[in-house]
């Protein structure tokens, strides 16, 4: 009888193990959503004009690699992207000078803005981006930075 009992708890204990250690594994081997990764572009081309188109190119995420947005780019914005989908970026029209560019440009930063992209995952939450302009009205991404949605 002893026996019997004994093997009867170590049954029960052992159990027991088993459905914690599942238990355990269970949980730790499921993942939480993962939040898409932030969009950057690497590079920004066009004339800052009325009725002129700016060229993302070099762009993460679900873009396609490339989107465009009509000149001027002023608040609110919106991008079209290669691969479908549209994003709108709202930021403070002032920009904060940080100095040149090559060629003598003016270098401008443009912080704290806010995206909205709905079909683009990922391209969405803050904006920064620095920018160069020269003399014809060229815009471009200050070299060495990228635009980050």
């Amino acid at each position: 009888m002893r026996i019997s009992t004994g093997i009867g708890a170590l049954v029960a204990s052992t159990a027991a193990v088993v459905v914690i250690v599942v238990s355990i594994h269970g949980t730790s081997g499921a993942s939480s959503p993962k939040k898409a990764r932030d969009v950057t572009c690497s590079a920004m081309s066009g004339v800052d004009d009325t009725g002129g188109t700016l060229t993302l190119t070099g762009c993460t995420g679900a873009t396609g690699g490339t989107g465009t947005v009509a000149g001027p780019f002023f608040t609110p914005a919106s991008i079209t992207w290669a691969a479908g989908g549209q994003s709108t970026v709202r930021f403070d029209p002032r920009p904060r000078r940080t100095g040149t560019c090559p060629g003598g440009s003016s270098a401008f930063e443009l912080r704290g803005g806010k995206v909205r992209s709905p079909t683009v995952p990922g391209a969405t939450g803050a904006f920064h981006a620095t920018f160069c302009f020269d003399a014809a009205g060229t815009m471009s991404l200050k070299p060495g930075t990228v635009m980050k949605f």
